[in-house]
């Protein structure tokens, strides 16, 4: 279900895709946020216009295309599309592994899929390494259903736009320094701090000041300076459950009032409750008390409700260019559309009547170049050059004939010589089994009665045939008394002489 590559470059190629979404001609940047959908255009970096329109739901590719135009409508009109993604099934887990290569990592968290995201719903997954240390991987891990993903397709392509990449909303930056989140869904949020390479994670109920409390105390203890705590509601967090989330975060941190309990919020099946960032970290083990924290909390919720949503919103799109995590759309640009395929044609038609011409063109400079090399060359020849280059071409052959001879004198081994020496001079007790010449050596290969009669072999050898000789294995039998041996035999640089006098060898061979 995992879509994703496991190589280095692949994952490099991909952050480069989106660093250059930032650059270039006019593109848009989505955020569905509270019945909302925010957009900004930006071009060579720069935010060009904002803008948000009413957006009930997002389960329609219908619905998705008249939400895009009623904003080409306020002016957001980039044909290439990047999604902040802040569904339903939007899920972020923080994840330890053990020391492994990258590859591997890749292939255990496909492994444990089933365990990692539960659920029978394709996936679109990416991933940040937070940090890698000899013992372990800390990464940042988000999917969303690829089903999803699909419906904004659609629904692009059904205005004349193209969904370019996902990036998950909890991987976008909120401030420079350490900071809170609460990502709000309906009767559930999933609490996250980050704090440089360090992500911990939390999920709790709206009814669970105390933990939510706890939580950011406890990260934030020992900090100098304010720490800033956001909340962001999610496409599924309704205005009536934002009010009480946000009064409700006021309570547990600030210290504000305390909330009525919502009566209207209807409570998340388990399976729902689970999609929305189903990840609880591990409980912390470390010592903490809440009257003794030096935590210096601030929730950034300001009191206009418009507001709000306009600020959270501003702040993750200004954010979305220093997004970690880049998931791929899958999107296939289309060469031809039922818009463009006469275009198409016309240009394919053009193409090739261009490519004729500058055949036709190359193939007649070619001849006019051919033809004119002939004349001047029929000119220039006079009788007597010909006679001449006739003669020199005569010498040549010779000359490489003459070269042909002598290299294969040199290469001549002169077997009969060489085999008429060693019978001559062969010493008794031994004998060859096998004489073979391979990539240049000569190799003998035979037995002998005892160790010294292969060192007069290969004295022999070298006294009678020239060139280098050593013994290149040798190897008694305890049955038989006997010694197996290899001589290897190499020519000198230039051929000996085959009439040269041969040094006499004589030693005798203990019995």
């Amino acid at each position: 279900m995992f879509h994703f590559d496991t190589s280095v470059l692949a994952k490099e190629a991909l952050l480069m895709r989106a660093r250059r979404f930032f650059s270039g001609t006019k593109k848009t940047i989505l955020l569905p946020m509270a019945g909302r959908l925010y957009g900004v255009d930006i071009q060579e970096g720069k935010f060009l216009r904002f803008a948000s329109v009413p957006f009930p739901h997002d389960k329609e590719p219908e619905k998705i295309a008249e939400a895009l135009e009623a904003l080409a409508e306020k002016g957001i009109r980039g044909k290439s599309l990047m999604l902040i993604a802040t569904s339903r099934d939007l899920r972020t887990k923080v994840l330890n592994l053990p020391e492994m290569d990258e590859d591997e990592m890749h292939e255990s968290l496909s492994w444990e899929e089933d365990r990692i995201f539960p659920g029978d719903e394709p996936l679109r997954t990416g991933l940040r390494v937070l940090s890698h240390t000899p013992q372990a991987w800390h990464i940042l891990f988000s999917s969303v259903y690829e089903i999803t993903v699909t419906r904004w397709i659609e629904g692009a392509r059904l205005v004349k736009k193209r969904l370019v990449s996902i990036l998950p909303v909890t991987d976008i930056p909120l401030a420079d320094g350490p900071y809170g989140v609460c990502f709000a869904a309906k009767s559930t949020a999933q609490l996250f701090f980050y704090c440089g390479e360090k992500v911990r994670s939390l999920k709790a109920r709206q009814s669970e000041r105390d933990k939510i409390r706890r939580f950011f105390l406890r990260e934030a203890d020992g900090m100098e300076g304010e720490v800033p705590c956001f909340l962001v509601p999610l496409f599924s967090c309704t205005e009536e459950e934002l009010a009480y989330w946000k009064a409700s975060l006021l309570a547990a941190i600030s210290g504000g009032e305390v909330p009525e309990e919502n009566p209207d919020i209807v409570e998340e099946e388990e399976d729902a409750l689970s999609a929305v960032l189903a990840y609880e970290d591990a409980p912390d083990t470390r010592d903490f008390s809440e009257e003794e924290s030096s935590a210096n909390l601030k929730v950034m919720i300001p009191a206009e409700e418009e507001g709000f949503l306009h600020e959270t919103a501003f702040r993750l799109l200004m954010g979305a260019d220093k997004a970690g995590t880049v998931i791929p759309s899958g999107a296939v640009r289309r060469l031809f559309t039922e818009e463009n395929r006469g275009l198409r044609m016309a240009q394919g038609a053009a193409v090739l009547s261009f490519l004729f011409c500058l055949t036709g063109l190359g193939m007649f400079v070619s001849a006019e170049k051919d033809f004119l090399h002939e004349k001047e060359l029929s000119i220039s020849l006079s009788p007597v050059r010909k006679e001449m280059e006739a003669y020199e071409k005569e010498q040549h052959e010779a000359r490489a004939l003459e070269g042909m001879l002598r290299k294969l004198e040199k290469e001549n081994m002169h077997w009969e010589q060489k085999l008429a020496y060693l019978g001559e001079s062969m010493p008794s007790g031994v004998v060859l089994r096998e004489i073979a010449e391979e990539s240049g050596e000569v190799r003998l290969e035979g037995t002998a009665q005892t160790p010294e009669a292969v060192g007069i072999l290969r004295d022999v050898v070298a006294s009678s045939w020239g060139g280098e000789t050593r013994i290149g294995k040798r190897k008694g039998n305890p049955l038989t008394k006997l010694t197996d041996f290899t001589i290897i035999w190499t020519r000198a640089d230039e051929t000996p002489k085959t009439d040269a006098p041969r040094k006499a060898v004589r030693r005798t061979v203990k019995k």
